[in-house]
């Protein structure tokens, strides 16, 4: 993959693209923002390999150093996420960075460091890692990820340059599916954008995860019976009373639909699916679903009973079509 084939979002792109053409144009640290599925990991995938790669149109994608960055093995690239089963980067893993930071690079010019959920850190390892940004090594580049600047040390985002992501929206999402999907079932695609939103990377989930389809078709069948009254709606959520993670799944897909009841696309892919979700909801009656679903996931998030909160969604659902 080029810059110019990631999609959307120019203006990052040009700046670590002139990054990696000009050295005087390079800084130290950056941070990459925005939801999850925007392509921050695969952007600075793209610029590591940019600013490691020894062909003429970096990235090439050829070259030895390429291979290594896909491959994760390139020596003087680290990369730190919350290790596996936590859901905090720990002070332990800033001072394996800083054992690999101070010493000199082993094969390329530089040293990358990446930071995955960088927002995870604890803050012993945040003031660690601020340390080391405030004086870096001459060769060092650091590259933070974060879905939310806000949880993030102030003191951390001033010192990078912030690149903020955007989703891409349905209409690009739509020419880059039918592009790279070709030959895909068009009811398919027109569930992937419909599940994505505008969220390229979620639709390229969808299309990849049988288990997400199912669960995102189990959804749309609730979503057009809510009027089917309050015993059936909670005989079908009973399913989901010991079953946390799918309920919050649920929840995250009615909220998609509802939001495509509420809302203009400008995908042709999704007119008629709009159509059938409008007239199965108003505006009005999609906007109280919309936040009755957001009040029950900020309950589930603060460990509220699942048993409870089925039930009392159950209830509450049942006179949103009404």
């Amino acid at each position: 993959m080029k810059f110019s084939d990631f999609l959307g979002n120019e203006a990052a792109k040009t700046v670590l693209y002139r990054a990696v053409c000009d050295e005087n144009a390079l800084r130290h640290a950056y941070l990459l923002t925005g939801p999850k599925g925007v392509g921050k990991r695969t952007l600075a995938n793209l610029f590591i390999r940019a600013l490691l790669c020894r062909g003429e149109d970096r990235p090439c994608g050829e070259c030895l150093p390429c291979k290594k960055v896909d491959r994760q093995i390139h020596p003087d690239v680290l990369i730190l996420r919350p290790p596996e089963g936590k859901d905090a980067i720990p002070a332990e893993s800033i001072r394996t960075l800083r054992e690999f930071l101070y010493l000199l690079p082993n094969e390329a010019e530089k040293k990358v460091v990446l930071i995955e959920n960088a927002e995870s850190m604890t803050l012993t390892a945040a003031n660690a890692l601020l340390k080391m940004l405030e004086e870096p090594p001459s060769y060092a580049v650091f590259v933070l990820l974060a879905e939310n600047r806000s949880l993030l040390l102030e003191t951390i985002s001033s010192r990078c340059l912030v690149l903020p992501l955007f989703e891409p929206g349905l209409y690009l999402s739509e020419k880059y599916l039918a592009r790279q999907y070709e030959g895909t079932a068009p009811a398919l695609l027109e569930n992937a954008l419909l599940y994505g939103g505008g969220n390229l990377g979620r639709s390229i989930r969808y299309l990849g995860e049988e288990e997400v389809q199912k669960a995102f078709e189990e959804t749309k069948n609730l979503f057009f019976h809510l009027d089917r009254g309050e015993f059936f709606l909670l005989k079908t959520l009973s399913e989901y009373e010991r079953d946390r993670d799918g309920f919050l799944t649920l929840l995250e897909n009615l909220d998609r639909l509802s939001c495509a009841a509420a809302e203009h696309r400008d995908s042709l892919s999704l007119l008629e699916a709009s159509e059938k979700m409008r007239s199965t909801l108003s505006q009005t009656a999609a906007a109280r679903l919309h936040f009755l679903c957001e009040e029950t996931m900020d309950r589930l998030k603060q460990n509220a009973s699942l048993g409870l909160s089925t039930a009392r969604f159950a209830g509450a659902l049942s006179t949103v079509a009404g």
